[in-house]
């Protein structure tokens, strides 16, 4: 029997399969626990907080697993508004919670947050890894992060 190397792919999804995970866990203890009466600025903040997190988490799995950057922001954009509204609607049935348009509105704020930043880190990164002194881009593979993953003429990690 040989042994198979990990998925590469699961530093990327398993972040944010975790934080989705813990999304979903705070959105379902019932309302009384987390009681925050009318429009509270500090309960948007959370939400747009949390899902600017989830926004960047997204992102960095599409780009990681070699999806192109206008794809990649466009689909964490509209994946992370929908689960937002799926989060919004399942905390429908749970007791004294309720679905606000106003915290969806927080999340999807949060995730352009999220993913804007993302964004600029991939842009960031990528263009450190096209300035190599030389003006030359190093031939080492790297992955999303920047992270060298072999070879190289240095022999250095990022």
């Amino acid at each position: 029997m040989t042994t198979r190397d990990p998925d590469p792919s699961i530093q990327y999804w398993l972040p944010l399969v975790v934080w989705i995970a813990a999304i979903l866990a705070v959105s379902s203890i019932p309302g009384p626990t987390l009681a925050l009466v009318g429009f509270s600025v500090q309960d948007k903040i959370a939400h747009a907080s949390e899902y600017s997190v989830m926004g960047f988490l997204t992102c960095r799995w599409l780009l990681g697993v070699r999806v192109r950057p206008p794809r990649a922001l466009t689909l964490s954009t509209l994946m992370g508004a929908g689960l937002g509204a799926a989060d919004e609607s399942w905390q429908r049935l749970i007791p004294g919670r309720e679905c606000s348009a106003r915290d969806w509105v927080a999340d999807v704020i949060g995730i352009a947050l999220g993913v804007t930043a993302a964004g600029i880190y991939y842009l960031a990164l990528r263009s450190a890894r096209g300035a190599g002194g030389d003006g030359h881009s190093r031939a080492a593979p790297r992955d999303a992060d920047g992270i060298q993953l072999g070879g190289g003429d240095s022999g250095e990690s990022v």
